[in-house]
């Protein structure tokens, strides 16, 4: 066993003892392995009998590892845990929120973590997350109870239309969360005219219901021109007159003048300047 694999097994348990000691030795494990050296044949073979998996802790020593040997590559950290590793659902999605909560105020960084929570989301404890994302652009306050056991994470605009496309893909806009979290939360006064205008998306897809929707928007009343009856339409109708068989029908006064007058003028203006031309003759 090369040097470098047993500087691997020592990390893994230590990084459940203390953050001081999982520290130091990743600093070792830096400087003793190249990128790409820790093949993934190699740790399929060595960690499926590991017990460390089954913790929060022991998923979150492999993927810093991971990324830390493998130029930073998260995606196949994330795909190798799951698929290769087999490791339970349960702690790689608890894993992955512990990650998120941690990176909140990296908008990017939190959603890169949602990304990996998508294969677990049957899991009650990461619906109750992505509950806890819904946008939120007010101050906090001591009124605000977010769904239990999340956290109420504002968001930017580019983050927000992400987070309702990976929402509505996996199918999880409509979720028993804690009642008037979802409509306190998108109340109009509280937010820009932009989060205010995906409300038609978030009725339409359950977030928000129709009643509460038409009373934001107050009475949806048409006006009396509106809906007037086809038959009273016909009866306020003005009727058509039609002009007598024998009578010329008479044509509107033109405003524009008639071309014999502007030949008439050009004329006489032509014979005034010969008559001028003549006298100084």
């Amino acid at each position: 066993m090369k040097l470098n694999d047993i500087a691997f097994l020592v990390l893994l348990p230590s990084c459940l003892v203390g953050a001081d000691e999982a520290a130091s030795l990743k600093e070792v494990l830096r400087k003793s392995i190249t990128p790409g050296e820790l093949r993934e044949d190699w740790l399929e073979l060595n960690l499926k009998t590991w017990s460390g998996l089954n913790t929060i802790g022991g998923v979150a020593a492999l993927y810093d590892l991971w990324t830390s040997t493998n130029d930073g590559d998260e995606l196949m950290a994330c795909a190798f845990i799951q698929k290769k590793l087999q490791v339970p659902s349960d702690q790689v999605a608890a894993f992955l929120m512990e990650r998120a909560n941690r990176s909140r105020e990296d908008t990017y960084m939190m959603m890169i973590y949602l990304d990996r929570l998508e294969p677990y989301a049957d899991d009650p404890r990461v619906t109750k997350y992505y509950a806890s994302l819904l946008p939120d652009k007010r101050p906090l306050n001591r009124n605000r109870h977010p769904v239990e056991g999340g956290h109420t994470i504002r968001v930017c605009d580019v983050a927000l239309k992400n987070l309702l496309k990976r929402l509505e893909k996996q199918k999880l806009l409509k979720w028993d969360v804690t009642p008037g979290f979802v409509w306190d939360a998108l109340h109009a006064e509280d937010f820009e005219n932009n989060i205010v205008a995906i409300r038609p998306y978030l009725v339409k897809t359950g977030v928000i219901e129709d009643t509460k929707q038409s009373q934001l928007n107050g009475p949806n009343t048409l006006q009396p021109a509106m809906v007037t009856d086809a038959s009273e339409a016909g009866k306020s109708k003005a009727p058509e007159v039609k002009p007598a068989a024998g009578k010329p029908i008479e044509q509107p006064a033109s405003t524009t003048t008639p071309w014999s007058i502007i030949v008439v003028l050009v004329v006489a203006a032509l014979g005034l300047l010969w008559l001028l031309l003549k006298r100084r003759s």
